[in-house]
Parts: structure tokens; sequence; C-alpha cells
């Protein structure tokens, strides 16, 4: 194949790279802006369409790709077809090449490299991928549904909610970014709103690993003309600040419900591109922050735009929560110089543009001066939150008042000095104090869920405020809304990791919900913020108790290290601790040592006794095992964990002896009856004693006693379950 040839494939691969994004492009069309190729372009041009033509515009939709069952086609682009399959249960999004881009190698190769940048990236807002294969000699990819709708035509938004929707995109941009990875093609349509409303990138066909051999050459045109960049436009290499340009122009598209760029004529789409500049936001409602933030990101050249995405994030930030962006267009006097370079005949525009700019300048430091007061105000206010949360008195009072010294009437130092004090919080005019004023009051009087409700309003407005965040936490706690205090707690976290407080207060939540590896996280967070603690080396020693016992060992014998001479509670607690992981580890002789110098101690420690009786039990000591479980129950009549150990000791122990089938029911019985079935270990007992006994009348009758009590539909079910269970499964008693 002459070089001529290899430089025919090439104009046909692009002819048809750009038919996918622009179905009314016609080969003569194409075949104009080539004049040097000659006739023979225009002739290859309609020999692919005519292969085309033959295989046909649309595939079938398959029954099957793989192992997936696919139950539906959810979309066609440029780099193949999208289909929601299912497997197991399970659905996803399984994305593979088409039939027709088999004739386009560089299509291949991006799928492929699009394959390869996403299973690189792991982050909420960028879809996930879980398999990548080959299917009837299609490669595909298979990654997560979202089920939502794009961020097309979603506008005109509330500006509060357009940033914010701007501000996650930007998140997921620096881990695509932290990547070594640049998008490409960053626009509405390949942006998926979750149920939640979080947004999620979900196209990665044309992006750009800088260490790959490029598929492109310079001057190659890739993306979509709406929304290129004009560096993008120019032929030129894009880069990190080119995903932000097309992140500015969304935001635009956003606030005003349109695209920055109107029409449908390619060449006027791309000449907009190459010229730049800012979108207009019509209304005078916008703050100036948030047009001077559109401005930046779209700016023309990519070095006046933010440096990076958590620049951008970051400008976002003090734009939801009130404070000065960071963001700054180019001055009059730049963009000027700029287009006289590109215009000499307006070279003369220079002289009013130095007088404008001698004005600006003027506006800009006053601008800068209370915008470092401001930022001066929440770095105090933080520190103040903080001191709050480690209940560092003098800290927090001093750090308030050099907040409000910044930045008088400051909301939320105003809040916590209330709360410090003990008082109403004071009177302050301004419309934004009204929430906290709410809050608080709601607060004072124990009404949980009002304040909630009423602190998340104070959000809406500060979405960056840790106090208000501890503070919804906390009502939500105090509500029984555990899942929604346990995420209050954690952004309040992020926002002050400083704080062992916090950390302690998150794991403790983990483990009110039994997420033992989630609240071993967050005591080691606290531990290693207070090396010298004891007591969040204990609890991180319980947390590893469920899922790694030599960890949880090592964790006491730091706490015991720090204990005080005379701190017995805690050393005792520290012995129980000690004695439960060696258990665990099936050192089950050394824990019965400790166990019986405990008990040896204090007869009457419940705790000790029921874990010497365990660990007797594991070492098959049954008769010694089922006496601790008897000393329990003497004390705790209706300890769960000490009758369930009995019943089933009862049940199977050997010897025939100690068997006790009668009282093992009735212990079960009771139990059962107590418990309402609510507790998956009762269940189970309740099943296998039935199962292995053969005894079913005795539990289906309480069982159907306790459905009859009206529970909840879930407690209903699970009942109800486990009777057919019994009932299905049970042999004669014996």
């Amino acid at each position: 194949m002459t070089a001529a040839d290899d430089g025919l494939e090439d104009l046909v691969d692009r002819f048809l790279d750009r038919r996918e994004r622009e179905p009314r492009l016609t080969a003569e069309a194409f075949a104009a802006e080539h004049p040097d190729a000659g006739p023979d372009l225009l002739a290859a041009l309609r020999a692919s369409l005519d292969v085309l033509a033959t295989l046909g515009d649309s595939e079938p939709v398959p029954e099957r790709i793989a192992d997936f069952r696919v139950v539906r086609e959810l979309g066609r682009g440029g780099a193949g077809v999208v289909y929601e399959v299912e497997r197991d249960g399970v659905h996803r999004a399984l994305k593979r090449l088409s039939v027709t881009t088999l004739l386009q190698p560089h299509a291949q190769l991006r799928f492929q490299r699009e394959a390869k940048a996403l299973a690189r990236i792991a982050h909420p807002g960028i879809v996930g991928v879980h398999e990548i294969g080959v299917a009837d000699g299609l490669p595909f990819l298979v990654m997560d549904l979202v089920p939502g709708r794009s961020l097309s035509g979603l506008g005109p938004l509330p500006w509060r909610h357009a940033v914010e929707l701007c501000r996650q995109i930007g998140c997921a941009l620096a881990a695509v970014h932290g990547a070594g990875l640049c998008h490409r093609d960053l626009k509405p349509q390949n942006v998926m709103l979750r149920d939640d409303g979080s947004p999620v990138i979900v196209d990665f066909g044309l992006v750009h690993d800088p260490l790959d051999v490029t598929l492109t050459g310079t001057g190659d045109l890739l993306g979509t003309p709406r929304y290129l960049a004009p560096e993008q436009a120019d032929g030129l290499p894009a880069d990190a600040r080119t995903d932000l340009h097309a992140v500015g122009l969304i935001l635009a598209e956003l606030l005003t419900g349109r695209p920055a760029r109107s029409g449908s004529d390619r060449s006027a789409l791309l000449a907009a591109a190459k010229a730049g500049g800012a979108p207009d936001l019509p209304g005078a409602d916008l703050p100036r922050d948030l047009v001077r933030l559109v401005r930046t990101a779209t700016a023309r050249h990519p070095r006046w735009r933010p440096a990076t995405a958590q620049a951008l994030v970051a400008d976002c930030d003090r734009l939801l929560t009130g404070r000065p962006v960071r963001a700054r267009p180019p001055g009059l006097l730049v963009r000027t110089l700029d287009a006289t370079r590109r215009h000499p005949g307006r070279a003369a525009a220079c002289g009013t543009a130095a007088l404008v700019l001698a004005l600006a300048i003027a506006f800009a430091w006053q601008a800068a001066a209370t915008r470092a007061r401001r930022e001066q105000a929440e770095a105090h206010f933080d520190r103040a939150v903080l001191a709050f949360c480690e209940q560092e008195r003098a800290t927090l009072r001093r750090e308030l008042a050099a907040a409000v010294a910044a930045v008088p009437g400051h909301f939320g130092a105003a809040a916590l000095q209330a709360i410090d004090a003990g008082t109403a919080p004071p009177t302050i005019a301004a419309a934004g104090f009204t929430p906290w004023r709410d809050a608080l009051a709601a607060r004072a009087d124990a009404r949980w869920d009002a304040a909630a409700a009423a602190f998340r309003t104070v959000l809406v407005g500060e979405t960056r405020n840790p106090l208000a965040h501890l503070l919804v936490a906390e009502a939500e706690e105090k509500a029984g809304h555990l899942i929604e205090a346990e995420r209050e707690l954690t952004t309040a976290c992020a926002l002050l990791p400083a704080s062992a407080a916090l950390a302690g207060a998150l794991g403790n939540l983990h483990t009110r919900r039994g997420d033992a590896r989630a609240a071993a996280v967050a005591y080691r967070q606290a531990s290693s913020l207070r090396p010298d603690s004891p007591v969040w080396h204990l609890r991180l020693a319980r947390a590893y108790l469920s899922f790694d016992a030599a960890a949880g060992l090592d964790e006491v014998q730091a706490a015991t290290a720090q204990l005080a001479a005379d701190d017995d509670d805690q050393r005792a607690d520290l012995a129980l601790l000690r004695a439960a992981l060696l258990d665990k580890l099936g050192r089950s002789a050394e824990a019965v040592a400790i166990l019986e110098q405990i008990v040896a101690r204090d007869p009457r420690d419940v705790r000790a006794q029921f874990n010497l009786g365990y660990a007797l039990d594991r070492l098959l000591r049954v008769r010694e095992a089922k006496a601790c479980y008897e000393r329990v129950l003497v004390l705790e009549p209706h300890n769960r964990s000490a009758v369930l150990c009995l019943v089933w000791l009862l049940t199977t122990a050997e010897p025939d002896d100690l068997r006790d089938l009668d009282r093992a029911e009735s212990l079960l019985l009771d139990v059962l009856r107590r418990d309402g079935g609510r507790s998956e270990a009762v269940r189970r007992m309740a099943r296998d004693f039935a199962l292995r006994t053969g005894r079913s009348t005795g539990v289906v009758e309480a069982l159907t006693e306790l459905m009859a009590n009206e529970p909840s539909a879930h407690e209903r079910a699970a009942l109800e379950h486990l009777r057919n269970n019994v009932r299905a499964g049970a042999p004669k008693a014996r």
C-alpha cells in the first residue's frame, strides 16, 4: 500500500468518525474540504457508505451478550450501542461496538482506551466499570446502570442548584485528571443524573492519556463543536483546563436553559469556538461572583482559566457559602492586548483600556480586602468548631471572638456562642440568620425532627459549614435516624479532619448500625489523632473483634500500656476483651485462664461468666460450660445470649446425660416469645432446633401467635418464612 493509500484510508476513517456525530455530513461536502486528495477520495467515501448501507444503520437487539441477558437498548453513539443487561438479578449497562464500527480501526482503539481509562478511575461521579470482554468478535464493557436523565435540556435551574451540580462534576474531573487523563468531550449529554440528583460522567470515548500513542494527528478535530474549547477548534492539544472550559459552558447552559452556542451550522459553531469568549448570562439576579466564575472557566486561553479542577470546586464551595471566589477572568488590559495581537487595527483601544484598568484595580483592591477578612473569619470559625468538638472551652471562646472581630454578625459564630453560653441566640436582623434561630430553638426544646429540618435549611446557604453538619447529625441521631446522622457526621469529619472526638463519634454510630469495619476506620483515625488516649485503642479493638482478632490484640496491648495505674475498671474491660480476641483466634485455653481469674475475683461479673462458658464450650468442656451459662441465668434470667447457648448445649451435648430437650424447648419458646422473632439469632436457633429434633409443633404455634400480634411487614415476612421452613423441613419428633 502506498503512502497515498495510507492518507486516503485515514481520511475515510475520519469521515466515518464524523458521520457518527454529524449524520447530515455528505461524502461530497467532506471531499470538498480536502481538494488535495483528488477524485479518489470521493469514490472511497461513497464505497464506504455503500458498505454501511449493506450492513444496515441499525442492528437487531440481541437476546444475550456473553452471559448477560439483554433487557433493552438504551442508546447509540459514536462508540457503539449501549444496552441494559441483567445477570443474577443485577442490572448493568453494557456498551459494545456496533458492527459498522469494525470499519473504523480508530473507533475500536478509542473503545479499548475508554475501557482502560474507566478501569483506572474510582469515583462516585464517574460511571464504574465492572467487566471488560469480547462477544461475537465485538468488544464490550459492563458499567453501572445510571437510570436517570442527562443534563441536556435540564435548565434553567436556580443558580445554587446549577453550581452544586457543576461542583460535583468538578470533583469527578479531579479524579479523572488525577489519573493522568483528559476527557475532551464533556457536554450535558454525557452527564447523567442519578435518582438522588447527583451527576455521573458516563462517556469516555474521547478520553486522552498523554502516555498513550495518540490516535489523532495535529489538527484533528474531536469532540462536539457546540462545546469545544478554542484550543480544540484550532487543532491544538487539550489538557485539564480544556475540560474546565466545558464545565463553564455546562454551567452557563444550566443557568440559562439553552446552549451557549446555538444553531446547527457546523462552520458557524467552529468559528464561535475559535473566537472564544464568555457566554451571555442575561438577568440581574445572578451573583457577581457567579458571573465571574463562568467567565473565568470559559476564558479563551487555557492559562486564564482555573489551573485545576480542585480550584474550580473550591470556588464553587466559596460561592455556595457566600464567600468571594478566587477566580479572576482576564482583565480588560489583558483582553485588549490579546485582541490587539489578533486584530492589529484595534491597537488604539489600549489607551482606553489602561484608564479602565486603573479604576478596576481600585475596586479589586477593596474586594480583595473584604475577601481576606471573610476568609480569616472562616478560618477562626473552623478552629472554634474544632475546639467545641474537643471540649476546649478557652480555645473555643478565643477563636469565636476572633471570627466576630473579622466579620461582625458572622452567623455561625453567633450560633456557636449561644450554644456555648446556653442562652438564646442574639437578635440579628439579617434574613439569613432566621434559619439558625429556628434551628437553635427547636434544639433547645428537644424537637429533634424539627431541628434536623431547620439545620438542613441552614445548609442550603452554608453547605461547607461544619457546625451545621454536626448539629444536623446530632438531631438525626436523637430522632433515631442513624443513616442520616451517619451521613452528616461523615461530612463534618471531612470538614474537620483534625477532630478525634468527631472521628470517635462517627465510629460509635457505625457500631450502633452494626458496621464494624467502618467503625474500625473511624476509631483508627481517632487513635492516630490522639495516640496517647487508651479509649480509642479500646474501641478499635472491640471493632476488630468481629473481623481481625490479631489486630485487636495489638490495640489491647497499646491501650493497656497507656492506662493509669489505678484505672481498674478499664483494666477489667481490656482483660475481658483480650480473652474474647484470644478465643476468636482459637486460643481458647488462654482465654479460659484469663476469664477464670476474672470470675474468681468477681463471681457476679455476667460478661466474664458468659465468655468463660462460651470458651469452655469451644473446648468441648460442656459440663463446665453449662454451669457457667446457668450462673449467668441466675444473675440475669433473660440474658438472650446465655439462653441460646444453653438451648444448643442441651440439644446437642455429649454425653447424652446432659441432653434435656424438654428444658431446651421451654427456654427456646420463652426467648422466642419475649424477642418477638425480631432477632435473627433467635429465629435461626428456633429453625435449627426444630429441624434437628423434629419438635416443630411448639415452634410453629409460637410463630403463629407472634404473627397475630400485628408485627411490621418486614417482621411478618421473616416470621412467615421461618414457619414455612419449619413446617416443610422438620422430621418426626424424636
